[in-house]
C-alpha cells in the first residue's frame, strides 16, 4: 500500500506539473490573441482616423488657401525675363523649367533631390548650377528623384534607394549625373514614379521608339514581366536561410523537450525503484 501510494502521489505531481504547463501555455496563447486582436483593432482604428482627419493633418501656419503667384518666377523677378514651360511636382518638392533650359527647384532637399549637392530645404526656386547652360527640355519628378533632359543627353540625381536613377548603381546623388544607357539618344518623354522610371526612346537605327523602365519593380510596375532582379534573389537567399535555421530551431527544440521528459520519467522511475528497496 504505501508504495502504490507513493507511486500514486509521484503520479499526481508530475502530472499536476504538465497540467500547470500546459495550462499556462494555453492561457498565454490566449493572452497573445486578444493582444493582436486589440493592436488590429487600434492599428485600422488610427489609420480610418487618420484618413478622415488627413485634410486636418495638412493644416499649419504655412499652408495657402488660395492660389498665389511665385513672385520669385515673374518674368521680372530679379530684372530677368523668366518664361516657365514646365512645372513637375514630387512628393514635397517642386520644380521648373524656363524656356531657356534653366531649371529651378524648392522644397524639402532629403536625399539631394533638389539637385543643389546637398541635402538642406529651399523655401525658394534655386538654379541648379550644375544644369545652367545645357538646353534643357523636358523634367520629370518621381517621389525623391528627378530626371532633366537636353535633345541627346538625360540627367537624373536624387533617391536612388531601387536604381530608380539608371545608373546602374544604388547610391543617392545630390547633384545631376549623366545616364549613361541613354547617352545619344533623343527622350521623347520620360517619367518618373515613387521608386520607378520610365522613357520613351528614339532609336534612329532602328526607326522606331522604344521604352526603357528601370528601379523597384515589387509590384511588376517595370512591365518586365516576373524577371527578378540580383537584389531580390539575394534577398531570397537570404529569407530561405533564416527559414532553415528557423527549423533547425524548431528541431533543437523537440530534441530539447524530449530529453526533459525523458528525464522527468527516469526520475519517476528511480524514485519507484528506491520505495520498492525500501520496502
Amino acid at each position: 500500500m504505501t508504495i502504490l501510494y507513493s507511486t500514486l502521489l509521484l503520479y499526481i505531481y508530475t502530472r499536476s506539473i504538465y497540467d500547470c504547463g500546459f495550462v499556462f501555455l494555453a492561457l498565454l496563447f490566449v493572452v497573445c490573441v486578444c493582444v493582436c486582436v486589440c493592436v488590429s483593432l487600434s492599428l485600422s482604428l488610427s489609420l480610418s482616423l487618420s484618413l478622415f482627419s488627413l485634410p486636418f493633418l495638412c493644416v499649419s501656419s504655412r499652408d495657402l488657401k488660395d492660389p498665389k503667384i511665385v513672385e520669385e518666377l515673374k518674368c521680372t523677378a530679379m530684372g530677368l525675363e523668366i518664361f516657365l514651360v514646365q512645372v513637375v511636382c514630387g512628393s514635397s518638392y517642386t520644380a521648373a523649367l524656363a524656356d531657356d533650359g534653366c531649371v529651378y527647384t524648392w522644397g524639402c532637399g532629403d536625399s539631394g533631390v533638389l539637385g543643389q549637392n546637398d541635402t538642406s530645404d529651399r523655401f525658394k526656386p534655386t538654379l541648379i548650377k550644375d544644369l545652367q547652360g545645357m538646353d534643357i527640355v523636358k523634367i520629370a519628378a518621381g517621389g525623391s528623384h528627378m530626371f532633366a533632359c537636353t535633345s541627346r543627353e538625360s540627367y537624373a540625381w536624387g533617391w536612388n534607394g531601387c536604381g530608380q536613377l539608371g545608373l546602374g548603381h544604388e547610391e543617392d546623388q545630390l547633384r545631376p549625373q549623366s545616364v549613361e544607357v541613354l547617352r545619344g539618344h533623343e527622350v521623347k518623354d520620360i517619367a518618373a514614379g515613387a521608386a520607378h522610371s520610365f522613357a520613351l526612346v528614339a532609336m534612329a537605327k532602328l526607326k522606331t521608339d522604344v521604352l526603357y523602365s528601370w528601379g523597384s519593380n515589387a509590384c511588376g510596375q517595370l512591365g518586365q514581366g516576373k524577371k527578378v532582379s540580383k537584389k531580390d534573389e539575394r534577398e531570397k537567399e537570404e529569407e530561405e536561410e533564416e527559414e532553415e535555421e528557423e527549423e533547425q530551431e524548431k528541431k533543437q527544440r523537440k530534441e530539447q523537450n524530449r530529453t526533459e521528459q525523458n528525464s522527468v520519467v527516469c526520475v519517476c522511475v528511480y524514485v519507484c525503484v528506491y520505495f520498492l528497496s525500501a520496502c
